[in-house]
């Protein structure tokens, strides 16, 4: 699953610009942060389309309350998911510069 995320990545940054794919020598502080900040961003929609694929398949659970279960609203998720996106980030970033 890590290797499918890089993999992800790596496509978008080619999407939304050449320069993304280059290597990142000399590059600024304001430039590594706004580069780190749209990755950690684009993230979240991606993770959220995959969410809404499996909804089908698991919002019955939440609707009948299994095992103390409740549908989350996006106050919660989104928190959640944009630390969840940085973490990920830092973790795949060794991977992404190389």
């Amino acid at each position: 699953m890590p290797a499918l995320t890089v993999s992800m990545r790596s496509r978008m940054a080619m999407l939304l610009s050449n320069q993304l794919m280059r290597m990142p020598e000399g590059w600024s502080g304001s430039q590594w942060a706004w580069r780190l900040a749209v990755d950690a961003v684009a993230f979240m929609p991606i993770y959220l389309s995959f969410g809404r694929l499996v909804t089908p398949f698991t919002y019955d659970y939440y609707l009948e309350q299994m095992a103390g279960l409740t549908a989350p609203g996006l106050g919660q998720i989104l928190p959640v998911l944009f630390a969840r996106s940085v973490l990920s980030l830092a973790a795949s970033l060794p991977v992404l510069v190389t």
